[in-house]
């Protein structure tokens, strides 16, 4: 019975655990280097993608958004290329086809599932070993 509900490999991106990581690394590494970036109320990921994956309604929101992607280049965000991965995942997993039905769906599900939650777990024990660190505090 249990074994029904796992999804077969064959269903499955193959790709989508090394880009979990690479997102995480990549969300942790901006919060760390521009902390006001990424407002702490946002859904990280979600944010950073958005600029790449929202269709604007006009010229004036595709200006924003330009501007937008120019600030998270430089923050050292590769949107198009995360954009071309949702894409493949998208494309390649079933399940999560099944479940998105577009890439903004799938960021979003990404981010509050995975994405967020590990960098605020990455986040949490950075800011705990500097205390301990700036206190004298070792751990054997």
């Amino acid at each position: 019975m249990g074994s029904g509900l796992i999804i077969p490999i064959e269903e499955r991106c193959a790709s989508l655990r090394d880009f979990l990581l690479d997102q995480t690394r990549a969300v942790t590494q901006i919060r760390k280097l521009r902390p006001t970036l990424i407002p702490e109320e946002a859904a990280p990921f979600l944010y950073l993608c958005f600029p790449w994956i929202h269709v604007p309604a006009g010229s004036d929101q595709e200006t924003l958004l330009t501007i937008s992607r120019k600030e998270f280049e430089a923050a050292g965000f590769q949107g198009a290329r995360v954009k071309e991965q949702l894409e493949i995942i998208r494309s390649e997993d079933k399940h999560l086809r099944e479940c998105c039905a577009n890439i903004g769906q799938l960021a979003q599900f990404l981010d509050a599932r995975f994405i967020a939650p590990s960098v605020n777990l990455l986040m949490a024990a950075r800011s705990k070993r500097c205390s301990h660190e700036s206190n004298g505090t070792t751990f054997a």
